[in-house]
């Protein structure tokens, strides 16, 4: 991409490398990574590689609807749970009653956990939540100048770095720059996934301020290395 003299970006042929692979329990991920390209024609078009949806997606787009659902009951999933057994560990989506701070979130949270990822927005049925996981801030072609311990950190500082110029960008991808710069100020999450063990799961869908919750994945503990 290049740009004019007022600053508008123009485009021309081009591709940006990219590696895919889904959020999983897998001791291994790396090994249902794929490698792939988003094309930039001239048009400034942004062709996405196409990508099955799988549990997460379903999961993230199905929440507000679950919620709204007076039959449903936010500790069917831990009951479920304790039926499996100590020895599994357990990704699990977390819906919260009311947006909370990453610190909040933290009091509520069982040892050991491994905090996946944090929802910066509520979502709805058509739009899946802003979200922001634990990915190497090199990797993101980020600084690193943040603290990397906390997701609410690294969501800011990625804001902070985007212009007015990126929110054609970003609306390719369904993402809009007002609202990231407003949930990035705001710092409030509206859920989170979390990976944990399943004796740990039953006491945090006890606090009243989760919502609603549900299996991503899980695997036997033993292959999870814990």
């Amino acid at each position: 991409m290049s740009k004019t003299e007022d600053g508008t970006p123009t485009f021309k042929d081009e591709a940006l490398p990219v590696v895919i692979e889904p959020r999983t329990l897998e001791s291994s991920p790396s090994g249902r990574a794929w490698h792939d390209s988003i094309a930039l024609p001239p048009t400034g078009k942004a062709l996405i590689p196409t990508l099955g949806e799988w549990r997460l997606t379903k999961i993230l787009l199905d929440q507000t609807a679950l919620s709204n659902d007076p039959q449903y009951d936010p500790h069917q999933e831990g009951r479920l749970i304790e039926s499996m057994g100590t020895k599994v560990n357990i990704q699990l989506m977390v819906k919260l009653s009311k947006p909370m701070s990453e610190q909040e979130i933290q009091a509520l949270l069982p040892e050991p956990y491994y905090y996946d990822v944090a929802l910066f927005s509520a979502g709805d049925a058509h739009t899946k939540p802003l979200s922001w996981d634990h990915a190497p801030c090199n990797a993101r072609g980020i600084p690193c100048d943040f603290d990397q311990s906390s997701l609410t950190a690294g969501f800011r500082r990625w804001a902070s770095l985007l212009e007015q110029r990126d929110a054609a960008a970003l609306r390719q991808f369904g993402i809009d720059l007002d609202e990231v710069r407003e949930r990035a100020k705001d710092g409030q999450i509206h859920g989170f996934i979390i990976t944990t063990e399943a004796a740990s799961i039953p006491p945090l869908l006890a606090h009243k301020e989760i919502a609603l919750a549900q299996i991503v994945d899980m695997q036997p503990s033993a292959q999870f290395g814990r």
